[in-house]
């Protein structure tokens, strides 16, 4: 009787992978934080809004961002 045996190739982790993922990670997280603080101000002068308003309408612009970004990964992974 002979026995099979699965055989798990043990690969090198990449280096510059993993360096260069958590180098975007952070420039992406950089940004979102930068815009977050930027973007109240910003379209109070833009569009005479008022505080109340700003806050209001931005937080529902990116919560709609956010459950944009939800249903593109959903969509990529099912098309992937």
């Amino acid at each position: 009787a002979s026995t099979d045996e699965v055989q798990v190739p043990q690969g090198n982790i990449d280096q510059v992978a993993v360096v260069a993922t958590n180098v975007l990670f952070f420039v992406v997280l950089f940004i979102f934080a930068l815009f977050e603080t930027i973007v109240t101000p910003l379209t109070m002068d833009m569009y005479a809004w008022t505080r109340e308003q700003a806050v209001l309408y931005d937080g529902v612009i990116l919560a709609a961002l956010g459950v944009e970004a939800v249903i593109i990964f959903m969509g990529i992974k099912l098309l992937s």
